[in-house]
């Protein structure tokens, strides 16, 4: 569950985070190696490992995370949905599904 969203930052679980996360199996940390504005295969390996049925990409406040088609033909062959959102909107998406029990990974841009 998160808590509270800034630009900038995440509170999950009461655990402010500043910068940019990933969520798996309900467990909150860092992704401390993106590269630009973009998001690479790399960055979602592990949430792929986990097979979550849901992903949730925060592309940002101003949705400026790229994605390319190529990875998100991938994502989308790797779980039952895929919803790429500006990061306000998919925070308040990811409590939902978190909610309702739905298996979700996610990984969130905290600014741009």
């Amino acid at each position: 569950m998160i808590n509270e969203f800034k630009i900038g930052s995440f509170v999950v679980k009461g655990k402010r985070y500043l910068g940019d996360i990933k969520i798996i199996q309900g467990r909150a940390r860092y992704w401390q190696d993106r590269y630009k504005q973009q998001l690479r295969e790399e960055d979602i390996q592990d949430i792929l490992a986990k097979n979550p049925e849901v992903i949730i990409i925060g592309k940002g406040c101003n949705g400026l995370l790229e994605i390319s088609e190529e990875l998100e033909r991938t994502l989308k062959r790797s779980c039952k949905e895929l919803l790429i959102q500006k990061t306000p909107e998919a925070v308040e998406t990811f409590n939902t599904l978190s909610k309702e029990g739905i298996d979700v990974a996610a990984i969130f841009h905290a600014t741009g």
